[in-house]
């Protein structure tokens, strides 16, 4: 009879090794299955084409908004007013007619001597910039009168910068007030000499004295300069840099908040773990201090470069709650967005709206085509409007619009950011249970 075989045992150590691979196994599962590399290319491809689309969207937003600007300065209006009554106020009235329609030029509104109004009168309407008011020229009463008693007397004196006066306000648009009105007031004024050179400076001649003083002859030949009303310097150095790239950082530093925020309480559990009253609460809590602290920190900035020291302690608060209100409208509005939409794409989201805002507060609208009409939607179009009336000390306040529009694009923009976390919430919920 065969004998029976014996079974070998498994010795100790083989034993062992095996219990460590199955342990390794289990701690290392098989890798997922790459795409077929034609599939990844199509991917890649995918995404190359929506940035793309993307950088073409804010790119044309943008420069369209900056297009060709020159040709729009007619919508921009200046008020020439001959307060004088003789050859120089005829003369700047008789100029600024010829410069109505010339390109790059603003729309020139003329008050004829004896209208009533007064240089108090002109001076409120360009700080108030009602109908579109930007500036003003004004000949000073009495000017032909100086000017002919410098030219005929011997002991006369003559200022000629007291012929005229240029009115502007520096702090509202300063960009577009510096480029298109000041520097067009100024030529004006040059163009305005040359024309009372030629009409009247020339058949004045004879009435120069024979034996006529160095000041007679200095009246003569320069008669017309101005002085200027610059209703509020622009109290930055920076100036490009106010409405630009200032104005990127309380969106940014929000979108950044947010990213922080969702990954911390996702990486906690906190939407399955949590009660909805429990996250909320957070949310509120951090949608309130952040904006506040960085209201706090851009109003910091503003105040420690700014040039001129006319800004004082109550236009610091005011620019600590304008910047916190708008900071809290850009954390909601980037909150409620973030739980809609993927993490994927969010970067879509945020650099279309930051650029969105920036082009609406660059420039004024009315430079624009009609399409940017639009910018009257943006809460940043109104938040600039309420830090340009606090930079002018009050000039060009238009309030009654720019506050009710940002406080009502602060309770939409809670309501949406509630909105969506809850909806958030409750998916979560939902997947949890068995």
């Amino acid at each position: 009879m065969d004998t029976p075989r014996e079974i070998p045992l498994p010795r100790e150590n083989e034993s062992q090794d095996t219990l460590h691979q199955e342990k390794t196994v289990e701690r290392h599962p098989p890798p997922p299955k790459t795409p077929p590399r034609r599939k990844l290319l199509k991917i890649i491809l995918i995404g190359a084409v929506q940035l793309l689309i993307l950088f073409w969207f804010v790119s044309s937003w943008m420069l369209g908004k900056m297009y060709k600007q020159s040709q729009y300065a007619h919508r921009l209006h200046v008020i020439a007013i001959d307060l004088d009554g003789g050859p120089i106020g005829a003369s700047v009235l008789d100029t600024v007619t010829g410069l109505n329609g010339q390109p790059g030029m603003p729309t020139w509104e003329r008050i004829p001597y004896g209208s009533g109004e007064t240089f108090e009168d002109i001076y409120h309407k360009v700080w108030t910039g009602d109908k579109n008011i930007w500036g003003a020229i004004v000949a000073n009463p009495g000017a032909s009168d100086r000017l002919q008693e410098a030219i005929t007397s011997r002991n006369a004196s003559y200022d000629p910068t007291q012929a005229l006066r240029l009115v502007y306000n520096e702090a509202r648009y300063h960009t577009v007030t510096v480029s298109l009105i000041y520097s067009n007031l100024v030529a004006a004024v040059s163009q305005i000499s040359a024309h009372y050179q030629l009409t009247t400076g020339v058949n004045g001649l004879s009435s120069l004295p024979a034996n006529a003083t160095a000041a007679n002859k200095a009246a003569f030949l320069l008669p017309i300069g101005f002085t200027l009303s610059n209703i509020q310097p622009f109290a930055f150095s920076a100036t490009y840099l106010i409405n630009t790239v200032m104005f990127v950082f309380p969106q940014l530093s929000q979108f950044f908040m947010v990213m922080l925020l969702n990954g911390i309480l996702g990486h906690a559990g906190a939407y399955i773990n949590w009660s909805l009253k429990a996250n909320l609460t957070v949310r509120f809590i951090i949608g309130t201090l952040w904006p506040f602290i960085l209201g706090l920190s851009w109003a910091g900035w503003v105040f420690i470069f700014q040039t001129t020291g006319d800004l004082q302690t109550p236009q610091f608060f005011a620019i600590w709650s304008s910047i916190w209100l708008f900071a809290a409208i850009c954390f909601w509005t980037i909150d409620g967005v973030g739980a809609l939409i993927g993490v994927q794409w969010m970067p879509f989201f945020i650099l279309s709206w930051i650029i969105v805002q920036i082009a609406t507060v660059i420039s004024p609208m009315q430079l624009a085509s009609h399409f940017y009409r639009v910018d009257y939607f943006f809460p940043s179009h109104h938040i600039w409007g309420i830090l340009m009336t606090i930079f002018a000390h009050g000039a060009g306040n238009n309030l009654k619009i720019n506050l009710p529009v940002s406080f009502a694009w602060l309770i939409i923009a809670v309501a949406f950011g509630t909105w969506a976390n809850t909806r958030r919430w409750k998916k979560a919920q939902k997947l949890q249970k068995p």
